[in-house]
Formats: C-alpha cells, sequence, structure tokens
C-alpha cells in the first residue's frame, strides 16, 4: 500500500451532470491505497483461503467478471462490512 497524503483537490465540473456540478475544493484525510488492482477472481481465490462467506454483490454480473477489478465491488459492499 501507499500513503496518500492529506489535501485538497477539485472535485466536480461545471459541464457535467446536474450531480457533478460545480466544481468545488475537498479537503481528504490522509489515507492508504493499494498500490496494486486486485482482481475478483484474486479476492476470490483469498476468500476461500481464509473461509470468508462472499458479501453483497459478489453474485452480480455487472460487478463479478473475474479479471474486473475487486474495488467496484468493494466499494459498494463497504456499508455491510462490519466494523471492529
Amino acid at each position: 500500500m501507499v500513503l496518500i497524503p492529506a489535501g485538497n483537490f477539485q472535485m466536480g465540473s461545471n459541464d457535467g451532470n446536474d450531480d457533478e456540478k460545480p466544481v468545488h475544493t475537498v479537503y481528504i484525510d490522509v489515507f492508504y491505497m493499494d498500490k496494486y488492482e486486485v482482481t475478483n477472481k484474486q479476492y476470490r481465490e483469498f476468500m476461500q483461503a481464509i473461509e470468508h462467506r462472499a458479501l453483497g454483490y459478489w453474485n452480480d454480473s455487472r460487478f463479478n467478471s473475474p479479471n474486473q477489478p475487486v474495488d467496484v465491488l468493494v466499494a459498494m459492499m463497504l456499508p455491510s462490512i462490519p466494523s471492529g
């Protein structure tokens, strides 16, 4: 993983869809991000290795192609992942 420093960035678009307008400054705290993409195939192997149950949306055909990055799937599941 790599450390992403805290800071501001410009988010949105003045020419895009209504939910993208207007361009505005957003502050983010420091966070870590994976350096390499993880595919659904790799994530499935991990879940099987630790005998973890599949989480919500895992069987959704829009997101479960074996070579598709798992980040789309995990981002949708985050509210369902217990903390702690």
